[in-house]
């Protein structure tokens, strides 16, 4: 592993533009951004959410119900963990175990609903992981009807959130399916509606300020980083990166003005980085830098793939702080539970671009 020495400051170097010597600023600006507490307000939000849903459960279904619901849940979520490690075959198997269980006779109606709205979703990203494109946004939209049945037929007024992480699954799949253009231009659509600058979205269903009462900031933040992250996955092919630097240039940054200074100085400034991620490398890693060093990782998401991105940047440098810079990142996000695999693989290319500086002897010592 490689030691981490004790890097200056950052300093602000805005004038200097050249990329080479732009190197060793972004690196002392991941350093000093690093040692930063992160936010921890957005899994909290998520875990009270967890909450009152479980407490809704339990005041409504019977121990029976609530054991196979239970039972359906953890095959469904084991179902999509080994999907992600290719295992496609063991996850058909998890599926078919969540059925059994979501078809027990015993099994009320309204329990059997609540099966569905896992079972469905995880089916869906099956197929995602699949490729199979059409046939996951067609089990995502039958998600999104049943987690509105949940809502206006049996009051879980929670499943609210849930169809707003299905409208972060369709934005992933627009873009596989129409383009990485559609797919942005979908999640624009999405950022109006969670900043409250529209009632509604180009998605089948009832949607609105009424839908919204039990989603709390955090939620909503917690929402829109999960956007930013399928943003950052439909980014990551090279050969679309202009296109996909034109559609978030193009993005109003009036979607962002709102009393929670969080869209702004986060998720705005964090698209405005991605923006300039194909413009000519010395000022794109000035603003990298100074990213970095002032937003910290209390994102992570947000913060993690913007350093992801400036490392692959700098990947055709040889100085010694390009090269520690790469090894860093990729040590640290080798250890991330927030990178989407699309981004995983982003840090592969990282590391066989490391191996090969090792075999040419250009590593530091």
């Amino acid at each position: 592993m490689v030691s981490r020495p004790e890097t200056p400051a950052f300093k602000d170097q805005s004038p200097r533009t050249d990329g080479e010597a732009m190197v060793g600023t972004v690196y002392a600006a991941y350093v000093e951004g690093r040692r930063r507490p992160k936010d921890s307000s957005l899994e909290a939000g998520r875990l009270e959410l967890l909450s009152a849903m479980s407490a809704r459960l339990k005041s409504r279904l019977s121990a029976g119900d609530l054991l196979l619901i239970s039972r359906c849940k953890r095959c469904c979520d084991a179902s999509r963990s080994i999907a992600d490690h290719a295992n496609i075959d063991g996850a058909r198997l998890l599926l078919n175990a969540a059925r059994v269980f979501a078809g027990a006779d015993e099994l009320s109606d309204e329990a059997r609903i609540l099966c569905r709205s896992e079972i469905i979703p995880a089916h869906a990203y099956v197929e995602f992981r699949c490729r199979n494109f059409l046939q996951s946004r067609r089990l995502v939209r039958e998600s999104l009807v049943v987690d509105q049945q949940l809502e206006e037929q049996y009051g879980y007024s929670g499943s609210h959130a849930h169809r707003l992480h299905l409208l972060t699954r369709m934005v992933a799949l627009e873009s596989r399916i129409s383009g990485v253009k559609s797919g942005l231009q979908l999640s624009v659509q999405v950022f109006r509606y969670l900043t409250g600058k529209s009632e509604s979205v180009p998605v089948p269903g009832n949607w609105g300020r009424k839908y919204k009462t039990a989603i709390t900031p955090h939620l909503l933040r917690f929402f829109a980083v999960q956007l930013v992250g399928e943003i950052a996955a439909i980014t990551t092919d090279p050969t679309k990166k202009r296109l996909a630097s034109e559609a978030l240039d193009g993005m109003d940054p009036e979607i962002f003005d709102c009393d929670d200074d969080f869209w702004r100085t986060q998720v705005l400034a964090w698209l405005r980085l991605k923006a300039l991620s194909s413009s000519d490398v010395g000022p794109y890693l000035t603003c990298c830098a100074t990213y970095l060093a002032q937003n910290s990782p209390k994102m992570p998401i947000l913060w993690y793939t913007a350093a992801l991105d400036a490392a692959l940047a700098c990947a055709s440098f040889t100085s010694e702080e390009s090269i520690r810079l790469r090894q860093e990142v990729v040590s640290d996000l080798a250890r991330s539970r927030y990178l989407r695999p699309e981004l995983q693989q982003a840090v592969s290319v990282l590391r066989k671009g490391l191996r090969r500086a090792l075999a040419t002897g250009c590593l530091p010592n």
